[in-house]
């Protein structure tokens, strides 16, 4: 019987011993000290980044560490749980993208009455990352801007491209101090068909990525349009632009767009018989003249390119021919009326623009003529005046003026 208890006691007390060894050989212990805090040197805005805490041994419990950081725009949590067993963990350090200028700030970590701290020196980050629009469209000229001046010593930037039809280097290079960005250049292949390509820029743990489709080239399966100036188009019109825009960029050789009006109308006349568009461009433009008409008159311009033919219809309206019925003068303070006149009746309403010389008259801003009229009148309102003074009144139309003169007297 005393063997049999004997025996009990023995396994009693090495049951006992046993998780106590163990303890010790995972290093733990009751009584854990700061020994280390380790954080980047260096960051950027907008980084999540990590630190690390250590501990002189691993506790038998979870312990809480404080934090701290002598910048708001540099955060940490208020505090960290090192897990039992554990001699380490990580600390999540973020820097804002708020607008600054490189600065340092310092975090602390506490415990049991002792504090670590770290030195992290905070450079300007990525703000934005973009691929504007141009002419050219498969010319890739990016630009990025920074959220604060570049430092001394700059900024360089990692570029990539998910795309072989576009090349970039492999990093860019900012070193003008207090910039805020710049643009960099990439190189673009020709491509078979439509393309979106992705280019990312990286700065620290953060990447912003922009995108841009790329063209094939103009061929006879792509199209066109002619894209008229805005405002009509009136007899002895002289400068009125129209634009000739492809879907696709001139290829390589460039592209000529024969030009001309339909069935040799006369009632326009075009600057030039084709344009010459340039490698990768996508538009130019001519201009037309106008003849005097005297009523609506309808025609056509014709642009054709490797095949591809595109129409715009032209309308020339009336031109605007002067202002009559006005006195030569007006005592002040007294209204008078005046007529706008065309070179012929129009098949639309037509819009005059009134202005005078001087504000001791006062004319309405325009005028409409009706359709199928050649005429319409309007009222100006005077002022008094204490001595004779001339004012102009000017009608407008499309390219063409018309002026008239009154005399206001006292």
């Amino acid at each position: 019987m005393r063997r049999c208890i004997s025996l009990v006691l023995l396994t009693l007390a090495t049951l006992a011993v046993v998780p106590t060894r163990a303890a010790m050989a995972s290093g733990a212990c009751a009584d854990p000290q700061l020994t280390g805090f380790s954080a980047p040197g260096r960051i950027y805005a907008g980084d999540e980044v990590t630190g690390t805490l250590r501990l002189s041994c691993a506790p038998d419990s979870d312990i809480q560490v404080s934090l701290t950081s002598d910048d708001a725009k540099l955060t940490v949590p208020a505090q960290v749980t090192v897990a039992r067993g554990r001699d380490s963990v990580d600390v999540p350090i973020t820097a804002s993208t708020d607008r600054a200028a490189q600065y340092v700030a310092h975090v602390t970590a506490g415990y049991a009455g002792r504090t670590l701290s770290s030195a992290i020196t905070v450079s300007p980050g990525l703000k934005l990352f973009q691929i504007p629009e141009s002419t050219r469209p498969n010319d890739v000229s990016a630009f990025l801007t920074f959220t604060g001046p570049v430092p001394a010593g700059g900024l360089t930037v990692e570029v990539a491209s998910d795309d072989p039809a576009v090349t970039v280097p492999a990093t860019v290079a900012f070193t003008q101090v207090g910039s805020y960005g710049g643009e960099f250049r990439a190189t673009v292949r020709p491509v078979a068909r439509t393309t979106t390509v992705h280019i990312s820029v990286t700065l620290g743990t953060r990447t912003l990525t922009a995108s841009k489709v790329l063209l094939p080239p103009f061929d006879g399966s792509s199209s066109m349009k002619i894209i008229p100036p805005g405002g009509g188009v009136y007899g002895l019109d002289g400068d009125r632009s129209y634009t000739v825009l492809l879907s696709n960029p001139a290829p390589d050789d460039g592209l000529r767009v024969d030009l001309k009006v339909a069935d040799g109308d006369s009632t326009i006349q075009l600057d030039q018989d084709y344009l010459y568009i340039t490698p990768g461009s996508m538009s130019d433009q001519f201009r037309i003249h106008a003849s005097d008409v005297t009523r609506t008159t309808h025609t056509e311009i014709q642009a054709t390119a490797d095949g591809v033919t595109t129409t715009i219809p032209v309308t020339v309206q009336p031109r605007l021919t002067s202002i009559t019925g006005m006195p030569a003068t007006v005592q002040g303070g007294q209204s008078f009326q005046g007529t706008v006149n065309l070179a012929g009746p129009s098949d639309d309403d037509t819009v005059v623009a009134l202005q005078q010389s001087w504000g001791i008259v006062d004319v309405p801003t325009t005028v409409t003529i009706p359709a199928g009229s050649t005429s319409a009148s309007f009222t100006a309102t005077t002022v008094p005046v204490d001595s004779p003074s001339d004012v102009t009144i000017t009608a407008s139309l499309g390219d063409g003026t018309a002026d008239g003169t009154v005399t206001l007297t006292p």
